[in-house]
């Protein structure tokens, strides 16, 4: 019994290394080319050689666990693939001799082995796992002893045999077909995960694409516009987020802008997050103040958030006549402002609670204004938390000196630094959350002073 359990095992680590391959891949999901089926059904024949040369001498004859070889043949292959490893047993069985009913009924079960396994596996309208695999080799060992029967010279050396080979027989072929379909199940249910990634991926990739094509990405906005110059950049963490960033002319002398940051990341967030950016659009118009737009989109955000999700935002309204700019926040980060001098600093503002979190929340307008040259930066929190491989935060603190260092540059020159500063800052590191950069230079009427 050690000796055929060993046996087994051996030549199913054999079979494990042909399971790894394309061909063995494409016989199992039956893609498999007519070659591709001859060189499966002469490499599991080569199994029934093995366990025939490892055959275990007993007292009137020897055992071995040629069975094995066509059975798992047919059950992979089919009819075609068993049939031939059975013939190859056979073949190599019929040359080793022997007692004429011994070796009659051996090379006949070799061939009913692939056939049958085949045959079972072809009408079996499910996938065989190890219960039917074992199951089918157990029955046949049942039916083999009674090939035994049927060719032994007497019925008294056929029992003979049999009470000596008959149950190592039938547990060795279990052990090995039952090793054998638990490296299969292993590796379909390997195949089919990674099927689901790459479905995944590709699905994300697609939401990605979607998702980026709804933020604007023409810059100047408009090209005939001189009185400003608008840059952003939204790098998501993962392959969608949750950042937004939006403007458009409200009429021919105001602009308004927004950049908003969605709790959570992901599938999740991106879908909340395009929610928002088409609810802003749609409460906005003239006339309308940026407070008033922040209410009416809460609301309407409030209204089944079942999930509890919410949205940090931060939406003004310019004049690009003066520069005046009216705005209202929900809980954003402060925006910094690079004035033409060099100074920068960080804007003075109420903070409204976020959009999502409470119905009928009185959002406030408060208004500054820009200089022709000066700047608004605005960010989300990706930027001031981006940790590098220390866990140490990139910082406001980093973020003013660095626009402080930029100086006098246009909007896209002073939002790529940025993004690059924050980007050198973590050197690799995982992104922790999704970065966004939305800077607006203000030149004045007809772009009076404007940088190249």
């Amino acid at each position: 019994m050690i000796s055929v359990i060993n046996t087994a095992c051996v030549m199913m680590m054999m079979a494990y290394l042909v399971i790894r391959t394309r061909i063995n891949l494409d016989i199992l999901e039956k893609n498999a080319k007519k070659k591709d089926m001859i060189l499966v059904a002469f490499v599991f024949g080569c199994f029934s050689i093995y366990a025939g040369l490892n055959a275990i001498t007993v007292n009137i004859g020897v055992m071995s666990l040629r069975h094995s070889g066509p059975i798992l043949g047919g059950l992979v292959g089919g009819p075609v693939v068993g049939l031939g490893a059975g013939l190859i047993g056979a073949a190599d069985r019929l040359l080793q001799g022997g007692m004429v009913g011994s070796w009659k009924s051996a090379v006949l079960a070799l061939l009913l082995a692939g056939l049958l396994s085949g045959l079972y596996s072809r009408y079996w309208h499910r996938n065989i796992g190890v219960k039917e695999a074992v199951g089918f080799t157990l029955a046949y060992e049942i039916f083999a002893a009674g090939l035994t029967f049927l060719f032994a010279p007497n019925f008294e050396t056929a029992m003979a045999l049999e009470k000596q080979v008959r149950l190592p027989l039938i547990i060795g072929n279990m052990i090995a077909v039952a090793i054998f379909f638990f490296f299969v199940d292993n590796m379909q249910e390997e195949r089919r995960n990674k099927n689901i990634k790459e479905r995944i991926e590709h699905e994300l990739n697609v939401a990605r694409t979607i998702q980026m094509s709804m933020v604007p990405k023409v810059f100047p906005v408009p090209p005939e516009i001189s009185e400003l110059e608008v840059f952003a950049v939204l790098e998501p963490a993962k392959e969608v987020g949750g950042d937004l960033y939006d403007f458009f002319y409200i009429d021919e002398n105001h602009f308004c802008f927004v950049i908003g940051d969605v709790s959570g990341k992901g599938v999740p967030a991106s879908l909340f997050m395009a929610v928002t950016k088409t609810l802003i659009k749609a409460k906005s118009g003239p006339g309308i103040r940026s407070a008033d737009i922040l209410f009416r989109t809460n609301n309407e955000l409030c209204q089944g958030n079942d999930e509890s999700m919410f949205v940090t935002l931060f939406c003004g309204i310019m004049d690009i006549r003066t520069g005046e700019i009216e705005f209202s926040n929900a809980g954003h980060n402060k925006p910094y402002v690079h004035r033409k001098d060099g100074q920068v600093q960080m804007l003075s503002l109420k903070q409204g609670i976020a959009l999502g979190v409470m119905e009928e929340f009185p959002f406030q307008n408060e208004t500054f204004a820009l200089s022709p040259g000066d700047a608004l930066i605005l960010y989300t929190d990706g930027v001031t938390e981006a940790m590098d491989n220390n866990e140490e935060m990139f910082t406001e603190h980093r973020l003013e000196q660095k626009i402080a260092q930029t100086g006098q540059v246009s909007a896209r020159g002073l939002t790529q630094a940025i993004v690059e500063e924050v980007n050198s800052f973590v050197n690799g590191a995982p992104p922790f959350d999704d970065i966004t950069v939305l800077v607006l230079r203000y030149w004045g009427c007809a772009g009076d002073g404007k940088n190249a």
